[in-house]
């Protein structure tokens, strides 16, 4: 994961979501990674990009994102700093998933009545990562692609 350099998601809503939110987002990833005084290993994700959205037209906005992931001893825990370091809104922990040889959310996040779910994969290109969101608000699926090179 330290050597993650770019990114490109898209996101569908489905039947039912009220978001609307439906785009390709791109950009770069610039790794960070510091270990905690118990010996946990921390890589934090800071992603600058731009999303279109399918409904404009081709109008890009920028975006900036940071997630932090923090390798535990059977789990990796995913938290999102859009409120900085201190005030990070924890996401969900990772587990082992035997049945798809990759990771997924040990349980959802709960956000209001909406629930997050994801599962992670790594591959020979980096990191694959799929979300689901549901509840009475948002149907979304979003893919994440975390490549090892500069797109």
């Amino acid at each position: 994961m330290r050597t993650i350099a770019s990114m490109e998601f898209h996101s569908r809503p489905g039947p039912g979501s009220h978001s609307g939110w439906a785009g390709r987002g791109q950009g770069k990833v610039d790794v960070e990674s510091t270990q905690t005084p118990s010996g946990e290993i921390i890589l934090r994700f800071h992603e600058q990009g731009r999303f279109t959205a399918d409904e404009t037209a081709g109008r890009a906005i920028p975006f900036n994102n940071v997630y932090r992931w923090t390798f535990l001893e059977d789990r990796l825990s995913l938290h999102h700093e859009r409120r900085g370091i201190e005030e990070a809104v924890w996401l969900f922990d990772l587990i082992h998933d035997e049945h798809s040889s990759g990771l997924i959310s040990a349980h959802p996040h709960p956000c209001g009545k909406d629930s997050y779910h994801a599962c992670l994969k790594h591959d020979e290109y980096g990191l694959e990562m799929e979300w689901t969101i549901i509840g009475p608000v948002k149907n979304e699926h979003l893919h994440y692609r975390y490549y090892t090179h500069r797109n």
